[in-house]
């Protein structure tokens, strides 16, 4: 694993297979404050549907904090994902914009 500087800060790249996983650096600022619009939406470990890393998920009435958005996995003709965390429960992760009401214009 290495770090490389890019925009925002520090970007932490994993290999997983042939997947290479980008995960913000930890001190991102909160950029907006949303919702889930659909219930047990997925919060990924990575923006790719063919990452079988679910780190937890997402209710409407959990509240989230976005920090910045990524290309993806197609999802409904949409490729933004949100880099965000759960209020409630604490997790952090990537969840489709097809799934939140908020959405951030910074890219990860």
């Amino acid at each position: 694993m290495r770090k490389v500087m890019v925009g925002l800060g520090a970007v932490t790249l994993a290999l997983t297979g042939s997947l290479v996983v980008a995960s913000p650096a930890s001190a991102l600022t909160v950029r907006a404050l949303g919702d889930y619009t659909g219930a047990s939406a997925r919060i990924r470990h990575s923006q790719y549907l063919s990452d079988p890393v679910i780190n937890g998920l997402g209710q409407p009435g959990h509240r989230t904090e976005h920090y910045c958005r990524a290309y993806g996995s197609s999802v409904s003709g949409n490729t933004y994902w949100q880099y965000h965390t759960n209020r409630r429960t604490r997790v952090t992760g990537y969840t489709s914009e097809t799934l939140l009401n908020t959405r951030t214009a910074w890219a990860c």
